[in-house]
């Protein structure tokens, strides 16, 4: 069966497997698509040094998931403010693993003010 990938594609795919360290789906994602491993150990580098510069993990997942806590908090600061402050804060620090850690500082300080 042949793949619906590009080559382009998998190599996004690979960059953020790298992103999340994941060395078994990056490695999937390069037999599967018969690449150059340079190339794959390249998509894979660029990934993990997005993650350790905070940039934001593109993925679907981590997207959905702070937009699950943003949507949490957005509803909990309607009522309580210092409670919304300290949500903030759990989500920046949540969100440090995803690369979005400045934005939801930034949340909390914009609430604190």
């Amino acid at each position: 069966m042949k793949s619906t990938m590009t080559r382009k594609q998998r190599l996004e795919a690979i960059k953020v497997a790298g992103y999340h360290d994941d060395r078994r789906t990056a490695t999937r994602l390069y037999i599967e698509g018969r690449l150059s491993l340079p190339a794959m150990q390249e998509a894979f580098a660029k990934g993990a040094q997005a993650r350790a510069a905070g940039v934001p993990c593109s993925c679907f997942e981590c997207k959905e998931a702070i937009a699950e806590r943003a949507s949490a908090l957005l509803s909990a600061a309607s009522g309580d403010r210092v409670r919304a402050i300290s949500d903030a804060r759990a989500i920046a620090t949540d969100a440090d693993t995803r690369g979005a850690a400045g934005f939801w500082h930034g949340v909390a300080q914009s609430l604190e003010g």
